[in-house]
């Protein structure tokens, strides 16, 4: 609080101090009353009125300078109410339980969003277990009568129909990941060969040739959550492979403080103006409006499922040579 507000504040105050001076001295000197003895009283009755002002503003200044700070140092601003001094004069007081009654209020709010948002979320997880077995239930059907017409056609849009359903789950189960995951020593092969099983038929059918090199580590992450995000990234490479020799390369590189999971393909690349956002949420770009089957959900789910696992995300691209997607697993996720 600056001293010129406080003073404009107590202006309508310091007005009347002036005028009530001003008829004392004309009274005295109505009065014939000594010039000295004028003066000194005058003096007396507007330090008594101005005595009180200077302790207020020293009180208030101290007051409000502190919970500024306060309030600049915080992270989270909403707790302000919670870590302020209770103050000592009447304003303050005022303020300071307001401010306890809106955050009581705001953190009301919070448990009733809160609580809206598991009840969502688990009904969402039960839609999806519920939606898998029609899924598989046809997908077994299709693939006991694959002279049914069409059977093949079929069999691919289940396979897209279920990426899309855990792509739900993910998404629904992502606010709350460290609920779900359990970290554990896991060998970087079995989960790539168990992502590139998952892909088989449609890498088979495509004629996708799938290398890998130096995969045999063992690192720190969730099985379940990381093939998932490896599941999202070679589909990316499948969708936007080239029509002629397309590859996959899945290689492992090591460096003195981490190890780095390179997916790399030889597809159509993405144009170097979109680079930069392909992890937006909702992003899918030239290539995606091109192919029509792009949703723009998951790189931004690996990129933040990434982010709750401690691993980095990286990807470059030359458009029409190839993309890579780089995993990078800092040194406290390794094991020798």
């Amino acid at each position: 609080m600056k001293l010129k507000d406080y003073l404009k504040d107590k202006s309508l105050f310091l007005l009347a101090d002036i005028l009530l001076v001003a008829a004392l001295a004309l009274l005295f000197y109505l009065l014939s009353v000594g010039t000295m003895v004028i003066i000194f009283f005058s003096a007396i009755v507007l330090a008594c009125l101005l005595l009180p002002l200077i302790i207020d503003y020293g009180r208030r200044r101290k007051f409000y300078h502190s919970l500024l700070s306060l309030f600049d140092a915080l992270e989270e601003k909403n707790l302000i109410a919670e870590v302020m001094e209770q103050p000592n004069f009447k304003e303050g007081i005022i303020l300071y339980d307001i401010l306890k009654g809106s955050n009581k209020a705001m953190l009301e709010e919070i448990k009733q969003y809160r609580k809206a948002q598991e009840e969502y979320r688990g009904y969402i997880e039960m839609w999806v277990h519920e939606i898998k077995t029609p899924i598989a239930s046809s997908r077994l059907m299709l693939e006991n009568h694959e002279d049914i017409p069409g059977a093949k056609g079929l069999c691919e849009d289940l396979d897209t129909l279920e990426n899309l359903v855990e792509q739900v789950l993910f998404y629904a189960r992502s606010n709350a990941v460290e609920k779900d995951y359990m970290v554990r020593r896991t060998n970087l092969k079995d989960i790539v060969y168990g992502a590139v099983r998952r892909n088989a038929n449609i890498l088979i059918e495509q004629k996708i040739q799938v290398e890998t090199f130096g995969l045999d580590r063992e690192v720190n992450t969730d099985g379940k959550w990381f093939e998932f995000i490896l599941n999202q990234i070679i589909g990316n490479a499948i969708k936007y492979g080239r029509r002629e020799e397309p590859k996959i390369q899945i290689s492992l590189r090591t460096k003195p403080n981490a190890v780095l999971l390179d997916v790399a393909d030889n597809g159509i690349g993405i144009p170097s103006e979109e680079i930069g956002r392909v992890f937006e949420k909702g992003f899918t770009g030239t290539n995606g409006r091109k192919q029509g089957k792009s949703t723009g959900m998951g790189l931004y789910l690996c990129a933040r499922l990434c982010e709750k696992l401690g691993h980095g995300l990286k990807i470059s691209s030359e458009k029409g040579q190839g993309t890579t997607v780089t995993i990078v697993f800092p040194e406290s996720s390794m094991f020798q």
